[in-house]
């Protein structure tokens, strides 16, 4: 939207830019991700993985191994 203005206001002031040409530097890549958001999906999944193996060891254990 930026550079629509400016390629407004520089064509009101009698200069024209060719379309191929860019006014506005690319918006900045994010290259460092950080290790939050895998580190999340990996502990959810082992708890869930936790949880299952629990409730097959409650329905399948001997009466003295049961927790609850």
């Amino acid at each position: 939207m930026m550079e629509i203005w400016i390629r407004s206001i520089a064509r009101a002031g009698g200069v024209e830019t060719p379309e191929t040409v860019r006014i506005l530097d690319a918006a900045p890549r994010r290259e460092a991700q950080t290790i939050r958001p895998a580190l999340a999906a990996l502990l959810k999944r082992l708890g869930r993985r936790l949880v299952r193996t629990g409730d097959l060891i409650s329905q399948e254990a001997d009466p003295v191994l049961r927790c609850g």
